[in-house]
């Protein structure tokens, strides 16, 4: 994937005092990024390490006792330099650069070849409904595509996309699609039709019926007119106590996750307490449920299971912060059947896992920039923002069509089909789907 081929030393500084740097690449991860492990020693304490990547100088400083910016102190004399630029395809020339505290110094340099997979996709716009919002939010393995578009007068309808053909969910005002299994159930919100004012609540569309009230959980009855609703769609972000009975997925067995929930049958079990802020959900078939909560009162991330009580354990990545402690942050993006959960762990950097339903963790090594892991299907592949990790290898998603880039991924299914959003040469964003090229 990479190979790296060393140029002679470069040495600076003041002779027999100046510091000695050595570095190996450790983790060259499928193309994108570096992971270097330094060696640097001398008579006086080590206080920098620099880095030029093809004639870009970076600089990483602080006097943090485990972690200086984008590297960890291992030992007295050895780090693990994180070089946070993004890597294109061909050849790169890295420079390291170890400072002593009376700007001694020394330089070691590199050249490599980083060589990064393509992989093709055929491109297909998904219609609105003549307005100018439209969002693509699930895929099932039949290629149904659900989420939502505005009309030309801009209300906000759930729609469904089969064969590219974009077809209006009824409700009885507004509504928006969320997710759906394989069974043709389809869960959002919608305008509660006992109501006048604008009201919106959990629904489910059976084979394009009109939408059915869920209930209110954790009690098990659809909730009368008096109880508070939605005046909004919490695609993103909802406070503890608003939308707890909002669906976010469904599975062929019927099961659903709501924005507080894991509801089987008439069981709804809470993911956390009231005052904590689930994220992110996945659900698979087997009724396992992964999802990322914001611990109160810090407010980290902490993905766990609680449909067989898995806990995923994934790699932690030592972090520090100035102005205290680092925080970890954990996102789960999939859990397919076979009970492996794909999701990313960031701080200052971030590193993409795949972790088994015991809790064992795979490190898919240090990503930098906006590269998170996004979904996961059931061969294994994980759905990461612009790329697509598969048979251990990572690839560059690119379009068939020229003039258009991709700006977003929401989901992948089985069959290797992708969601997601794409720009044309007018500049606007659009939904699309993706099918694999051969």
């Amino acid at each position: 994937m990479m190979a790296c081929d060393s140029d002679p030393a470069v040495v600076t500084g003041f002779g027999r005092d100046r510091p000695r740097v050595a570095f190996t690449i450790a983790d060259t991860v499928r193309g994108r990024a570096l992971t270097l492990d330094v060696t640097a020693t001398g008579p006086r304490p080590i206080t920098a390490l620099k880095y030029t990547l093809d004639g870009s100088e970076f600089t990483t400083t602080g006097s943090y006792p485990t972690v200086i910016g984008l590297y960890t102190k291992t030992s007295d004399s050895t780090w693990r330099l994180y070089v946070s630029e993004s890597l294109t395809g061909g050849s790169h020339r890295l420079v390291v650069i170890a400072l002593d505290s009376l700007t001694g110094s020394d330089s070691l340099v590199a050249t490599f070849h980083a060589r990064l997979d393509t992989v093709v996709f055929r491109m297909t716009v998904l219609p609105g409904l003549g307005g100018q919002y439209a969002r693509v939010t699930d895929l099932n393995q039949s290629g149904v595509v659900v989420g939502a578009a505005t009309d030309v007068s801009g209300v906000v309808h759930a729609v469904t996309w089969i064969g590219g053909r974009v077809q209006p969910l009824p409700d009885a005002g507004s509504s928006a699609a969320f997710a759906l299994n394989d069974r043709g159930a389809i869960v959002g919100t919608a305008q509660d039709p006992r109501m006048t004012r604008r009201c919106l609540r959990g629904v489910i569309w059976r084979t394009g019926a009109a939408p059915e009230l869920i209930a209110s959980y954790p009690a098990t009855a659809v909730p009368d007119t008096g109880v508070a609703c939605s005046h909004d769609f919490p695609l993103f972000y909802t406070s503890p106590d608003a939308g707890a009975s909002t669906p976010t997925r469904i599975n062929d067995n019927g099961d659903l996750m709501t924005l507080r929930y894991l509801v089987r049958g008439s069981v709804a079990t809470p993911f956390a307490p009231s005052w904590d802020y689930p994220q992110q959900w996945a659900l698979n078939n087997r009724g396992q449920a992964v999802v990322s909560i914001a611990r109160s009162p810090a407010y980290d991330y902490n993905a766990s299971a609680v449909g067989f009580g898995v806990l995923i354990a994934t790699p932690r990545v030592a972090v520090g912060s100035y102005m205290g402690p680092g925080r970890l942050y954990r996102h789960v993006a999939g859990i397919n059947e076979a009970g492996t959960v794909a999701g990313t762990e960031q701080f200052a950097l971030k590193r993409a896992f795949l972790s088994d339903s015991t809790g064992k963790a795979t490190d898919l090594g240090t990503v930098t920039g906006d590269l998170e892991a996004v979904a996961l299907n059931n061969p294994g592949h994980v759905l990461l923002t612009g790329h697509l990790f598969r048979n251990g290898r990572l690839a560059v998603i690119a379009l068939n069509q020229t003039g258009w880039s991709l700006v977003s991924v929401t989901d992948l299914n089985d069959a290797g089909q992708i969601i997601g959003s794409a720009r044309g040469p007018d500049d606007v964003s659009r939904p699309v789907l993706l099918d694999p090229m051969p």
